[in-house]
């Protein structure tokens, strides 16, 4: 497995934990999946010997995204999760369920992660490509 997914999954599995944790605020993934990227990024462009910050970029991007579409995963299970146990916990509570308004159910809730997890998933490349540039030290060419 190539370093550059290896740094995707491993950022992205704990972003993607993080998110599940507040999945009930979506706005929140957009934030793990920018940290997510560009710690991915880093470790991209650390890892990998480049011949140019370019291509040092490039695959800052590439892990950064992989990152990103994990935080997406985690904050669809989270948003979900959230919709289905919402009343129930706010009941056990001793509140009624109507103290949140969970209109529009679990279809409206996942189209709207979906659409903010997206706008995540390129915040997540933009921050590995970033950090993936400056990360990256260019070999010199061996004469």
């Amino acid at each position: 497995m190539s370093p550059k997914v290896k740094n995707g999954l491993s950022t992205g599995a704990v972003g993607a934990l993080l998110n599940l944790c507040v999945g009930a605020i979506p706005c929140c993934g957009q934030i793990v999946a920018l940290g997510a990227g560009g710690i991915a990024g880093y470790l991209t462009g650390r890892g990998e010997p480049f011949a140019t910050k370019g291509e040092g970029a490039k695959s800052g991007a590439i892990s950064g995204a992989i990152s990103g579409a994990l935080v997406l995963v985690g904050q669809l299970i989270g948003a979900i999760a959230f919709q289905l146990l919402g009343p129930v916990i706010l009941r056990a509570m001793g509140q009624s369920s109507s103290a949140l308004d969970f209109g529009g159910g679990i279809g409206l809730t996942v189209v709207i992660s979906c659409c903010l997890g997206l706008v995540g998933v390129g915040f997540a490349a933009g921050a590995g490509a970033l950090a993936g540039y400056m990360a990256t030290q260019p070999q010199q060419a061996q004469a």
